[in-house]
Formats: C-alpha cells, sequence, structure tokens
C-alpha cells in the first residue's frame, strides 16, 4: 500500500489518471485494462489510480459560500472486482483505510456526463455521476481536464449499468436478462452475480417494529397492563420469526447486466442547448433526448422517444357504463414530435413558454383545437412529506412533451367544420369543448377540466423489478384535477400547455413511484393522454396523444439554467 502511495504521490502531477499499464498517449482510453474478469478467481488488480474532485455528501453538500467549493480533491482506485474507493491524500500516503467505497455491480451503478448549474462551485462544466442503490446520493466527480474526465469515464463504463449517453441504431434495448443473440451487436454482456442487502427486508423490520410500537402504546392507553404487552411482543416476535425463515429478512441475490462499448464511434446526444439560439438563452425542444421509429416487437434503442400508434391503449367504448367494455383506441388526435427531459432545483411553470418548440406542419382548422398541444410533467426526485398541497414544489425532473395535429385530424375536423361526418365525430367534439372551457374553468369547480387523463403502461414489466402491487397498476389511468394547470401560451396563445404536478399527488401514488424510479431506465415506458368520455354520446374515447420512453436515463437530464 505505501508503496502505490509513493508511486501516486511521485506521478501525480504529470498524469491526471493513472493505470497499471503504462499507455502510449495520455489522451489513449483504457478500455482494455478495464474489461471485468469473467473468471471470480482471478485476484483482484489495480485498474485506475489518481485523483478527482468528489462533491460532498450529507449537509457538507450545502456548504458553498462557507467553504471554496462543496467539491474536495480526493484520491481514487478502481479495482478489477468493480469497487471503486477514495481517501484523502494525506490518509492514503499514510496506508490508511479508504474514507469510502462503492462497489459499482453490487449497487447496479448507472453513469452519466452531466451538466453542472452555474454558480454550484463545481471545478468543471461537466462531471461524472453515479447513480447507485447503496444508499445516499449520486456520487458527482470533476476531473482537472476534459481528457482525465473522458478516462476515468472508459475505465468506470465497464462496471456501470447502460446508461443514456450514446444511443444508436444497432443497439438492443437494455433489459436485466439479455438474449443470446445481443453478442450480435456492437455491445458485449457480462453476467455477474452479487449479493447486495435488499429494500424488502429492511421495510418490513421497519413497518413491524412501528406497529409493535404503536400496539403497546395502545395497549397502555387502554389499561391492558403487562400481560397485554407480553402477549403482542411474541406475536411481534413470531411474525419476524416466520418472515425470516420465508427468506422475506435475508440478502437477496442479484444479478446485474454490464454493457461494454467496443467502439467509441456511436453518435453523441445533443447538449441540449442548439448553438444556434444560445443568444437567446433558450434550449430547443428535442435535442435532449433522440428520436427513434417505433418498434412493436420491444423497444427502440436506449435512450429515445417513439411515436407509439393510438392503438397501444385500450379505451372506453359505447355502453360503458353498463358492461365496463374497453378496446383499443382509433389514431391518437396528436402526434408527438418532441420529448425533453429537465433537472429542475424547483417547478418552472409554464416551461413551454420558455423553450424553443417545433414549428406545426399543419395549422388547425378550428380556432378552439390548437395546432400543437404540450403536456409538461414535474416529477419529484424524491418522496417529500406525507401532506402536500396541489401546489408542491421542490427538486425533480421536468418533462416537457410537444404534439402536433395528425394529418387525418386535419382533415376530420376540415369536414366537421363543413357540416360533414367522421368516425370519431363524438371524441373529436368532446375534444373541442374541452380545450375551450377547461382553461377558463374556476379551480373550485373544474368539472371539465378533471376529464384529462393519464395512462401509463410498462411495455417489459414481466423483464424489470417493479413491486408486484405496483404491476396491478400497470397502465391504469389517472385523472388529473387537482394538480393540473392548463395555459393557453405562445404567439397569440396559439397553443395549450398542460402541466402536471406530481409533486402534489397523495403520499401513496408518490411513494410507489419512487419505488420503481430508480429503475427507471430499465422500462419501455408507453404513456398516453385523453380527455375523459363519460356519456354514450361522447363515446368511444380516442387517445389524445401518445408515445414511447426507450431506456431513458433520468440522470442524464439535462440541468435547467
Amino acid at each position: 500500500m505505501h508503496a502505490v502511495a509513493a508511486e501516486h504521490q511521485k506521478s501525480r502531477a504529470e498524469h491526471p489518471l493513472q493505470t497499471t499499464a503504462p499507455l502510449q498517449s495520455p489522451l489513449e482510453t483504457i478500455e482494455a485494462m478495464a474489461t471485468p474478469r469473467a473468471n471470480e478467481e482471478e485476484p483482484v488488480e489495480l485498474v485506475a489510480k489518481g485523483t478527482l474532485h468528489k462533491k460532498r455528501g450529507g449537509l457538507g453538500r450545502h456548504t458553498y459560500g462557507v467553504r471554496s467549493s462543496p467539491y474536495v480533491r480526493r484520491y481514487f482506485e478502481l479495482t478489477s472486482d468493480g469497487v471503486l474507493s477514495y481517501w484523502d491524500e494525506s490518509e492514503r500516503r499514510k496506508g490508511g483505510e479508504p474514507r469510502n467505497s462503492l462497489n459499482l455491480l453490487a449497487s447496479r451503478a448507472v453513469l452519466s456526463v452531466v451538466s453542472t448549474t452555474s454558480g454550484g462551485g463545481a471545478p468543471a462544466e461537466r462531471v461524472l455521476a453515479i447513480a447507485h442503490e447503496q444508499g445516499g446520493a449520486r456520487w458527482k466527480l470533476a476531473a482537472d481536464s476534459d481528457e482525465a474526465r473522458d478516462a476515468w469515464r472508459r475505465a468506470l463504463e465497464p462496471y456501470c449499468r447502460a446508461s443514456a449517453p450514446r444511443p444508436s441504431a444497432d443497439v438492443r434495448a437494455v433489459v436485466p436478462d439479455l438474449p443470446p443473440d445481443l453478442t450480435a451487436t456492437r455491445r458485449k454482456a457480462l453476467t455477474r452475480s452479487s449479493v447486495a442487502t435488499g429494500d424488502r427486508g429492511s421495510t418490513i423490520v421497519a413497518l413491524t417494529t412501528f406497529s409493535f410500537v404503536v400496539s403497546v402504546i395502545s395497549a397502555i392507553v387502554c389499561s391492558g397492563g403487562a400481560f397485554s404487552v407480553a402477549v403482542l411482543a411474541l406475536v411481534h416476535g413470531y411474525a419476524l420469526v416466520v418472515l425470516t425463515r420465508r427468506g422475506a429478512l435475508d440478502p437477496k441475490q442479484q444479478t446485474s447486466v454490464v454493457k461494454v462499448a467496443e467502439d467509441d464511434s456511436l453518435p453523441p446526444l445533443p447538449e441540449g442547448i442548439d448553438t444556434a439560439s444560445e443568444k437567446k438563452g433558450r434550449p430547443v425542444a428535442g435535442t435532449t433526448i433522440a428520436r427513434s421509429e417505433f418498434d412493436v416487437t420491444g423497444g427502440g434503442p436506449p435512450a429515445t422517444w417513439s411515436r407509439a400508434p393510438g392503438s397501444t391503449f385500450r379505451v372506453r367504448q359505447v355502453g360503458y357504463k353498463h358492461h365496463g367494455k374497453k378496446a383499443v383506441s382509433e389514431e391518437a388526435f396528436y402526434e408527438c414530435v418532441s420529448v425533453d427531459l429537465f433537472d429542475t432545483s424547483s417547478r418552472v411553470p409554464c416551461l413551454a413558454d420558455k423553450v424553443e418548440l417545433p414549428a406545426p406542419e399543419r395549422v388547425s382548422p378550428d380556432s378552439d383545437i390548437p395546432s400543437l398541444f404540450i403536456v409538461v410533467a414535474h416529477i419529484p426526485s424524491e418522496t417529500g412529506p406525507m401532506s402536500v398541497g396541489p401546489d408542491a414544489d421542490g427538486h425533480g425532473y421536468q418533462m416537457c412533451i410537444a404534439f402536433q395535429l395528425t394529418e387525418r385530424t386535419v382533415k376530420d375536423l376540415s369536414m366537421l367544420k363543413d357540416g360533414g361526418n367522421c368516425e370519431r365525430e363524438a371524441s373529436l367534439k368532446l375534444l373541442k369543448r374541452w380545450c375551450s372551457v377547461a382553461p377558463e374553468e374556476p379551480f373550485q369547480e373544474r368539472k371539465e377540466f378533471g376529464r384529462f387523463k393519464v395512462l401509463a403502461q410498462v411495455r417489459n414489466i414481466d423483464d424489470v423489478s417493479i413491486p408486484s402491487f405496483a404491476k396491478r397498476y400497470n397502465g391504469k389511468p389517472a385523472l388529473i384535477r387537482k394538480t393540473g394547470m392548463l395555459y393557453r401560451c405562445g404567439p397569440s396563445c396559439s397553443y395549450l400547455n398542460m402541466d402536471i404536478n406530481v409533486h402534489g399527488f397523495g403520499f401513496m401514488a408518490r411513494s410507489g413511484l419512487q419505488s420503481i424510479f430508480r429503475d427507471f431506465q430499465d422500462f419501455i415506458l408507453s404513456v398516453g393522454f385523453t380527455v375523459e368520455s363519460r356519456s354514450d354520446e361522447e363515446l368511444p374515447e380516442c387517445i389524445l396523444g401518445c408515445f414511447d420512453l426507450n431506456h431513458v436515463d433520468y440522470n442524464a437530464a439535462v440541468p435547467w439554467e
């Protein structure tokens, strides 16, 4: 250990990142050194070492202004078993134990390169972010140069799960259980088994302990006496024994699938700010998540969105009140033209007004139905307090989806305007009424506004880790009432902007979302919107607009400036 520290002290000034084998050029990558070994019996070797600036965790991350920066310089080592450790430089020279270590494989780490917010005290504009399931916040690591950052990224990539920086049309969707033919693509799969304590056991212990404490207090208050308390203790102790024997409290065997890019030629995503619009200071819609063609067999390339057909969703049919039957929807009224994801410190109201939206290809023949329809979802990064109001706020992610009228919808609206009929007449008339009435409806009433529904279904639900109780709600619609706002935005109020504030959802709904949010990058998620039809005169329903998200990683969200 002392020899390694001495070697590091001698060469740190020359190379920001050192490996166990010399490189011909400081700009060369170290993919060969960083490839994990499939044989668990091989000795652990040092893959990379060097100094990085790590953002402090806990209360330390809020000390900017008291300290010179929330980022502190640490000495890092990455070993061939996928463990990333760091030390204080002085402690490393003494051969001390690391301050902290992260098993990238066992914690199912996700690596991404993210932009830092202005004024945040980071020593670089773009830093490495490592999301993990070990507990605690993401590790954010800044290097002294872009070359050093990229070298560390290449060293870490083989031990991390696939993230969102480089979509490619010939890369299969990333799922926990990979098909054998994946080896024919430009990515390799390495399966490692690791033991990690599951969240399920700790949750059961916490709930059982809480239940026992409440029961004891109730017994004392109700004058149950010592006998009642003893009986309660025996019952709860027996429950813990049963759960332990059934394996609910045991560490769960998990499988980590690591993807290694065979070359570095995959095209990068745009940065989110178009160079031609930098003077305006407005992000350009469609530049944070790439588009791919819809794949009915199982999703497009990772980190992309696709136009999904309206038939993806089942909607209400005539006579629904009597038989409760649903059938696949007709073609959606709108088609998706852009999807963007931003990392925001707080909600940005009417975000679409602050983004360069695409010009619609078609103009609506009906003044009440806009050519563009925008949906902005405010998604919290944590569950938050139990009781919140509809205007709750906090750090999170804002997804901005832009829709334009389809060619068929424009033709149908023209026919209705001329006094004709069309197949979707009932649902189009309902949409016209909703678009004209809902934006002006008082908050206390919201009879028409409250018809707006969101439908979300995970297409690969059997391949991802979702709690069994959550699977029952897959594809179930959710009405947006108090937690939504509908604005008329743009020049001459030319489009509608629907804001959905998930921060204001009920505690159980937010908890359920957070329980599956960490695996969001594993999902092929279909999302649709519609206006709820209630009477037979308004049926059958028709999807307003829909799209697919293909393994989109929220860690790669573009910071909102």
